[in-house]
C-alpha cells in the first residue's frame, strides 16, 4: 500500500483529490472489494500484520453526494471468535480532535504496537470522525483489545458502538481539553456528561482516565486544581473510578521540559492500565 501512495503522491497533478488518500483508506477498499465470506480470514491476515481493523469507517456516497458508514464485524469472525482478552475504550471530545489520540496507544498497552501509518491520520482528514480501528494482534499482546475512536464522536451509529463498547470494556481513556470543564462549577461538558452518564445508567465497573490535553502549568493551574477537587468528590461515591490527569501539548517544540513531561504522563498511564481490573470479555463476537 505503501508504493501504491507514494507512487499517487509523486503524481499529484495527475491523481488531484486522490493524492490525500492514507494508508488506511486503500485498506477500506480492499475491505469492501472482498467478498463475505472472504472477510474473516482477510481480518486475521490484516491483524496479524499488525494493521489496525477498521471496524466502522466512512465510504463516499456517490448517489446522495454524502459521506455514509460501513460496519465491518464480518473482519472479526475468526480472529475475535475466542478472545478472552480485554476490552479498552480509547477516544476523545471533539476539543481534543487531532491531539494525537492514537499514537499514545502502543505506550500505554505493553507490546500493543499498530503500524504508525494506520493509526496516524493527516489533520485535515474529516473522514476519519466517527470511525472506528480495532487493535488486536494475538502475536504482540495477550492481554488488550483496544477499540480506537478516531477523531471524535458525532454520529447516532458511532455513539452506539461507544456505549456497546463501554458497557463490555474494563478500561476507557478518554481525551478531552479545559475547554471540556467549566470553569467556575467544575461541571463537565454535554459530551463528557453524556459518557459518563451513560456509564452510571448501567453501573458500569470500570476504570476511567480522563486526560487533560495541551494542559499549561502556568495558565491552567489553579483552574485545574479547583475542578480536581469538585470532580474527584463527585465520583468517589460512583461505581466506577475516575482518574484525572494533564498532558501538554506534545507538539509544542518551544517547552524544552516537554519531552520530560510527556515521559512522566506516560509512565503514569501505563502503571495504571497496568493496574486496571482486568475483565475478560469472553467472546468478543458470537
Amino acid at each position: 500500500m505503501s508504493s501504491i501512495l507514494n507512487y499517487i503522491n509523486k503524481n499529484e497533478e495527475e491523481w488531484g483529490h486522490i493524492s490525500q488518500l492514507e494508508d488506511r483508506d486503500l485498506l477500506c477498499a480492499l475491505i469492501q472489494s472482498v467478498n463475505v465470506s472472504s472477510k474473516a480470514k482477510l481480518g486475521t491476515l490484516i491483524a496479524k500484520n499488525d494493521y489496525p481493523l477498521p471496524l466502522f469507517y466512512s465510504k463516499y456516497n456517490f448517489d446522495q453526494n454524502s459521506v455514509d458508514y460501513e460496519l465491518s464485524f464480518e473482519l472479526f469472525k475468526d480472529v475475535l471468535c475466542l478472545t478472552n482478552r480485554s476490552l479498552a475504550v480509547v477516544s476523545g471530545t471533539q476539543s481534543a480532535n487531532f491531539k494525537g489520540k492514537s499514537s499514545l496507544i502502543p505506550f500505554l498497552f505493553e507490546r500493543l504496537h499498530p503500524t504508525n501509518s494506520i493509526s496516524r491520520s493527516n489533520s485535515n482528514n474529516i473522514w476519519r470522525r466517527n470511525n472506528v480501528d480495532i487493535i488486536c494482534n494475538d502475536d504482540t499482546c495477550e492481554k488488550w483489545i483496544v477499540a480506537d475512536f478516531h477523531s471524535y464522536v458525532e454520529s447516532k451509529e458511532a455513539k452506539n458502538l461507544l456505549k456497546s463498547f463501554g458497557a463490555y470494556s474494563c478500561l476507557h481513556i478518554l481525551n478531552a481539553t479545559m475547554t471540556d470543564l467549566d470553569d467556575k462549577s467544575g461541571e463537565f461538558s454535554s459530551e463528557l456528561k453524556e459518557i459518563i452518564n451513560w456509564y452510571k445508567s448501567i453501573s458500569a465497573n470500570l476504570s476511567i482516565f480522563l486526560l487533560i490535553r495541551d494542559y499549561s502549568s502556568v495558565q491552567d493551574k489553579d483552574k485545574f486544581a479547583k475542578i480536581k477537587r469538585k470532580l474527584l468528590d463527585d465520583c468517589n461515591s460512583e461505581l466506577f473510578n475516575l482518574t484525572l490527569l494533564t498532558l501538554v501539548d506534545i507538539k509544542d517544540e518551544n517547552d524544552q521540559n516537554r519531552p520530560f513531561r510527556i515521559q512522566t504522563v506516560i509512565n503514569k498511564l501505563n502503571e495504571l492500565v497496568n493496574s486496571a481490573d482486568l475483565k475478560k470479555i469472553n467472546a468478543f463476537y458470537s
